[in-house]
């Protein structure tokens, strides 16, 4: 029920997301292959859904002979899409006006990042799009980085009034009961302008990760740590073999410093469905092109 004299205002948001995962015996355990699709109203194709499942298969047939990675120092290569979940973390954690305020986030200092790194948030985009926030506030798309720089912070009404700058529209809760606080909606790096095969074949020894399930960061000092379940070497420019699930350890700071490889095949939700902060899940999308980082430790 609205306040009498007061502007009532209507958003319709859907979205569906379809995770497919398949397990094929190995000689290290059961191999796992999964993909994903999203999609919002229309039934999907039945072409669609059988061309997911043959990628699922053949990616666990490929897994069968998975080992143990090498620990230490790599670069790394995020497959098309995947990287979006490095930069949701890292980037806009850190530019939440709830915890960018005071200086308390990495990104405050201004250090300057890869060149390549234009980073955008946009809720109109993705899986879940919303053009209108909980707090009845119009959403626009908002620059986090622009050329390696911070460009810009997501608000909601009281991180706006705090900073004495207009709302970004990123007030969200997970229910009438909860608290509204800023919150992201589709984050994307911009794309490049190279093939995804330059930026591999420019890489002497890294991994290639094609699936990371779930991140932590302390957007005070730009640390994350990601479960990466599904990766491979990269030796001198070429794709080797699957390694097993590992973790990796990022300092944001030494990561997207050195990011000067970025691709020209941007794709979304890959990987990430939910984001869960002050005890609320939220829908989220992601987004990336494919790209590399600086080096990140490996740890089986």
């Amino acid at each position: 029920m609205g306040v009498a004299g007061s502007e009532v205002r209507f958003d319709s948001r859907r979205g569906e997301r379809l995770r497919l995962e398949v397990e094929v015996d190995g000689v290290s355990g059961a191999a796992r292959g999964v993909e994903e699709l999203t999609f919002s109203g229309d039934p999907m194709p039945a072409t669609k859904l059988r061309r997911c499942a043959e990628r699922a298969v053949l990616r666990a047939e490929s897994r069968t002979r998975a080992s143990a990675g090498t620990p230490g120092e790599r670069e790394v290569v995020f497959a098309a899409g995947v990287g979006g979940v490095l930069l949701h973390e890292l980037v806009g954690h850190a530019l939440e006006a709830d915890a960018a305020g005071g200086n308390r986030g990495w990104l405050a200092a201004g250090p300057a990042l890869g060149s390549a790194l234009t980073v955008v948030d946009d809720p109109r985009r993705g899986r879940a799009p919303w053009r209108v926030d909980d707090e009845g506030q119009s959403v626009r798309p908002v620059p986090l980085l622009r050329d390696g720089r911070v460009a810009g912070g997501l608000c909601d009404l009281l991180g706006a009034g705090q900073a004495a700058r207009p709302t970004t529209g990123h007030g969200r809760r997970s229910s009438f009961r909860d608290p509204v606080h800023p919150r992201m909606g589709c984050t994307f790096l911009a794309p490049g302008r190279v093939g995804a095969e330059e930026v591999v074949g420019e890489t002497r020894n890294g991994i290639y990760v094609r699936r990371m399930e779930a991140g932590t960061t302390d957007p005070a000092t730009g640390r994350a740590v990601f479960r990466v379940t599904d990766a491979d070497t990269i030796v001198d420019g070429r794709i080797g073999r699957a390694l097993l699930p590992l973790l990796l350890v990022v300092d944001g700071k030494t990561a997207l410093s050195a990011v000067d490889r970025v691709a020209d095949d941007l794709a979304f939700d890959t990987c990430v469905g939910s984001c869960h902060r002050h005890g609320q899940p939220l829908p989220i999308s992601v987004g990336a092109p494919t790209f590399c980082i600086g080096l990140a430790t490996v740890i089986n």
